[in-house]
């Protein structure tokens, strides 16, 4: 449902690697039950670039995009590169009702705007009916207001436009703690926020009618920026009923993995091809060996990543 058509999120270098970061942890998924069998459910734009990498990489069959701005249906519907994929029309809030999600479910939420109170509808109904095994990552822009553009919009400080944004009581205790002046910290915000309706909104009320006692395992803290700020929480429902396969999954095998506020920052560096190369040589060891005319803490970053880091060509196909 993203509204930046212009943009082709597959020449985005973090949001590239954060998607085949996502991918990394989704493999884990096959303890607890055979990705196949999942279905995948986000806004694609028009150029599908995570339904191509999640169809190819985790062999998903059921995938539906859900798209608002249903006057450009004959562009998605020409793109679409897998006749797997369905197309929905209208908004997340509008087409996830009526989508049957008591089946294993992979749910991305890739909203290109900051939190807004109606995206907390989308979560409800994911955390109403997604059976034990289920995923949810939820993407928002996190870049905070100058003080001219606080002033501009008539908010006299960030906790303000926080407040006008989800609502007051949408706001747990804890993120009046948090210093919104610091860098990335309205990130935190958006997860605190986002953990305690989840748990205590959501889940608790279907657990007060359901014989099992589901929770949300976050899995997913991923902090980025291409153009703008934007971060990532992604996370399981989860109940004792898949304990074991949950353990034999080793989530926290994965680096990538975060469950607590510690963010994973996706900063890849701007590097040559050759100076690339020339640090792969010293991969995975030792990155600062490398002869390329860069610093260690360049070094050090692609390190961090190039096992996902895009290589981009240009190619007619």
């Amino acid at each position: 449902m993203s509204d930046e058509f212009e943009v082709n999120y597959r020449l985005r270098p973090a949001k590239n690697i954060e998607r085949k970061m996502m991918v990394e942890i989704l493999r884990k998924l096959s303890h607890i039950n055979p990705v196949t069998n999942y279905q995948y459910i986000g806004f694609s734009s028009p150029f599908f670039s995570d339904f191509k990498l999640f169809h190819k990489e985790l062999g998903l069959e059921s995938m539906i995009s859900i798209e608002e701005k249903e006057d450009l249906k004959k562009r998605f519907e020409f793109n679409k590169p897998f006749d797997c994929i369905d197309v929905e029309y209208g908004r997340s809030d509008e087409v996830l009702p009526d989508i049957d999600l008591n089946r294993e479910t992979i749910l991305w939420l890739d909203y290109t705007t900051e939190l807004k109170r109606y995206m907390f509808e989308d979560i409800e109904n994911f955390c109403y009916s997604a059976p034990p095994g289920s995923v949810i990552f939820i993407t928002l822009r996190a870049g905070r207001m100058s003080y001219q553009e606080l002033n501009d919009s008539n908010y006299d400080n960030r906790f303000e436009k926080l407040e006008s944004d989800v609502g007051i009581d949408n706001i747990p205790p804890d993120v009046h703690d948090i210093d919104l002046r610091e860098s990335w910290s309205l990130a935190e915000a958006y997860r605190l926020i986002l953990l305690e309706k989840i748990k205590t909104d959501f889940l608790l009320p279907r657990n007060d009618r359901r014989e099992y006692d589901l929770s949300f395992e976050q899995l997913a803290n991923f902090t980025y920026k291409d153009s703008k700020k934007m971060m990532t929480i992604g996370g399981m429902l989860y109940s004792e009923e898949i304990v074991r396969q949950y353990e034999k999954a080793s989530f926290d095998e994965l680096d990538v993995v975060k469950r607590e506020k510690d963010q994973y920052h996706i900063n890849p560096p701007k590097l040559t091809f050759a100076e690339m190369r020339d640090i792969e040589k010293k991969l995975p060891s030792s990155p600062t060996l490398s002869q390329a005319p860069v610093s260690d803490e360049i070094k050090e970053r692609y390190a961090n990543v190039y096992r996902y880091f895009p290589r981009f060509v240009e190619s007619e196909m």
